[in-house]
């Protein structure tokens, strides 16, 4: 696989503001072609959907302190903002939990199938399905069930890029294996 170009955030000059440095650095990568601009968190990434338009959003997110469902849904949510451009810079330790840790939002993920949002203001229906959105998964680290709130993004998964020492350090497209 072809290394993948990650511009990090700069620090802001003086006189400028950290947003407009990081707009500048982002549609700076974007006019080079990069394949992702890393934004450190999902907030910068949402707000950086509004002035790039072909550039990968990849989102750092740590697998230790944070949860499944609260991740998943700041990443879809950033996947509709972005048109499909979102990724998941995952901060993993490494070890199974980071690895069941990405396997659960996928399953979050995964729990909208495609086509089932039809707003039909008629019928008053926005799903066609009453079960879209209904998850469970059981596992060492994580048993949880419900329904997810956010519908099938663009991309359906993110991207999930894995740092440091993480399960498998490398690049995930959506629907395969981390």
């Amino acid at each position: 696989m072809a290394e993948k170009q990650v511009v990090p955030g700069a620090a802001a000059p003086a006189g400028r503001t950290d947003f407009a440095v990081l707009t500048d650095a982002a549609r700076t990568a974007e006019r080079g072609r990069f394949d992702f601009f890393l934004a450190e968190g999902v907030t910068a990434a949402n707000a950086l959907a509004g002035f790039t338009d072909t550039v990968g959003l990849a989102a750092t997110l740590d697998t230790t302190s944070a949860e499944p469902y609260d991740v998943a849904r700041r990443l879809a949510s950033l996947d509709h903002l972005s048109g499909g451009r979102a990724a998941w810079n995952t901060v993993a330790p490494g070890g199974e939990r980071a690895a069941e840790f990405v396997d659960t939002a996928r399953t979050l993920w995964d729990s909208w199938a495609q086509g089932v949002v039809t707003v039909d203001r008629d019928a008053g229906r926005f799903v066609s399905d009453p079960t879209a959105g209904a998850f469970y998964h059981r596992g060492r680290h994580f048993d949880i069930g419900g329904r997810f709130t956010v519908p099938r993004s663009p991309q359906a998964q993110p991207v999930v890029i894995v740092s440091g020492d993480g399960p498998e350090p490398g690049i995930s497209p959506p629907g395969t294996a981390t």
